[in-house]
């Protein structure tokens, strides 16, 4: 009897674009299956958790098609490695795998 082939399943992405011309301050998380043109929002509960991983230091906007990631008291403040891991762990935490 012949095995079926091996199927992976495809997690669903997260994008995670740094600051830039057209997000100057903040850094753009936008995840598959919630878009313009989707029915649902991002969850606040992985907004939620990105907050509690950050920190008081970096506010967490839902916009509903993408989350934004910016410092409080500093405009425009980069720290892509700390913002990259915590998206990172919460992502995977929810089932989702990052590109950047």
């Amino acid at each position: 009897m012949e095995r079926p082939p091996h199927q992976e399943k495809t997690l669903p992405q997260g994008f995670l674009t740094p600051p830039n011309s057209s997000h100057p301050g903040d850094y753009a998380l936008n995840l598959e299956g919630y878009g313009i043109n989707d029915a649902e929002h991002v969850p606040q509960s992985i907004a939620d958790a990105l907050q509690e991983k950050l920190g008081d230091e970096w506010r967490i906007g839902n916009r509903g098609t993408r989350l934004e990631i910016s410092h409080v008291s500093e405009f425009g403040k980069r720290d892509d490695l700390l913002v990259m891991n915590a998206v990172e762990q919460i992502l995977s935490q929810n089932g989702y795998r990052i590109e950047v």
